[in-house]
């Protein structure tokens, strides 16, 4: 049998590529460790911008939703709109008028003021009730507290679910009164509310 025989200078070549194969090897591990690692910077960075913008885009104003009417009698619309709002509604025989080409807030707290002020409206709320009258029917009345003051009739009004709307009310800190400009129906409430609330 021959033996091939080995020169130590092929050992030692062969010895040298292995080990430059073994290098190239690790730096391309390594090289594929930090890549891994740059990628997920980089999706951090981009779920950190697409959070960002989410946040920017929650902080944007949200425009109220608006209804046109192309025409229809005022109180036809009024009681569509306190239905979209979930209120039963009173409305005035003197509520006359009709809408015609009008763009308005489907929100009833964004649509009453508009309205009020071009058709001459009063109105307020009472628990779930819409109540809405022609101003021209408005009356005023002073009205003693007795024993409450006034920051407690606005306690009491917001407690029994009273908006008053339209209506207006002036406090008179001499006589501890207030007047009361608005409609029959608002009047007759506040007024209920201080006579149940004295001790």
């Amino acid at each position: 049998m021959m033996m091939k025989l080995v020169s130590p200078l092929y050992k030692l070549t062969v010895a040298v590529l292995a080990s430059t194969s073994i290098t190239v090897i690790a730096n391309a591990a390594q090289e594929v460790e930090v890549g891994s690692i740059k990628a997920k910077q980089s999706f951090r960075l981009n779920l950190n911008s697409q959070q960002n913008l989410e946040k920017e885009q929650v902080a944007l104003p949200v425009q109220a939703a608006l209804i046109y009417v192309l025409e229809q009698p005022l109180p036809r619309f009024l009681s569509q709109l306190a239905k979209r709002n979930n209120l039963e509604i009173s409305i005035s025989d003197e509520v006359k008028g009709r809408l015609k080409k009008l763009s308005l807030p489907m929100q009833l707290e964004l649509a009453l003021p508009q309205l009020a002020k071009a058709y001459g409206l009063q109105w307020h709320i009472h628990e779930n009730h819409l109540f809405v009258s022609n101003s021209l029917e408005n009356t005023n009345r002073i009205i003693n507290l007795g024993q409450l003051d006034f920051a407690q009739l606005k306690q009491a009004m917001n407690i029994a679910g009273l908006n008053p709307g339209a209506n207006k009310i002036q406090y008179n800190q001499d006589q501890n009164a207030v007047t009361l400009i608005g409609s029959k129906t608002f009047i007759m409430r506040v007024q209920e509310l201080v006579e149940s609330n004295q001790n």
